[in-house]
């Protein structure tokens, strides 16, 4: 099953072409509908947006043209991060119909860099309390602990190959740690931390990229790329 695959091998066959964009985003689309309500891990699915990306993704892929490792690859984005035309709401009710003008900085190279963004990982209140509604995959009984489980929870259980969240103590290590994720990091010139939480990752062109795609973070600075 394509969701099975981790970052570095979904990428590596969507360039050599035996992976199509859009076959990996329905793979995710259809764990996450198999799964979704019994986690949960999502805020918002933007089934509609991510499928559209990836059809003109592959279509760029039939002329010859990949943008790079992130290529098609599906990613979600913790609630706290504005994504341009798509509701962000902090996880709480007063922002409930909040819709962001503009992307946060790590949203905007990610979509620079073609990456599909597949929709808004729950998070807890203002991305300060816990806990969230999402639960362990392993055990559902358990909850995963800090704001970003949410992106944690989706990793963990195949819903998407990476997925973002953010930290000040442990909104990623506790949720990270305790559904055994491997991490790649990145700091923020704040004091708020973001990171990319992928399935597992190994040193090459997909760390160095998933590196170099935001060096210095800020959750709130415009950086507009050139595809919508």
């Amino acid at each position: 099953m394509p969701n099975t695959l981790n970052i570095t091998k979904a990428s590596e066959e969507i360039r050599e072409g035996r992976l199509s964009p859009v076959d990996l985003v329905q793979a995710c689309l259809r764990r996450i509908d198999a799964l979704e309500e019994r986690v949960p891990a999502w805020v918002i699915v933007d089934r509609e947006g991510a499928e559209a990306q990836a059809r003109h993704l592959e279509e760029e892929l039939a002329h010859g043209r990949c943008y790079g490792p992130l290529h098609g690859i599906p990613v979600g984005i913790k609630d706290s991060m504005y994504t341009k035309g798509l509701r962000t709401s902090v996880g709480s009710k007063f922002l409930a119909d909040f819709v962001p003008d503009c992307d946060a900085t790590v949203v905007a190279r990610l979509r620079r860099a073609v990456a599909i963004i597949l929709g808004k990982t729950v998070t807890t209140e203002f991305a300060c309390f816990d806990s969230a509604e999402t639960r362990n995959p392993w055990n559902l009984a358990h909850t995963p602990r800090g704001s970003s489980s949410g992106s944690a929870a989706a990793v963990a259980s195949r819903m998407c190959p990476a997925a973002f969240g953010s930290q000040t103590g442990g909104s990623i290590s506790r949720p990270a740690g305790l559904l055994r994720d491997h991490r790649d990091q990145a700091h923020a010139r704040t004091c708020k931390r973001l990171r990319a939480i992928p399935r597992s990752i190994r040193p090459g062109a997909t760390a160095v990229t998933l590196w170099w795609s935001f060096p210095s973070l800020n959750q709130t600075r415009v950086y507009q790329p050139p595809f919508n």
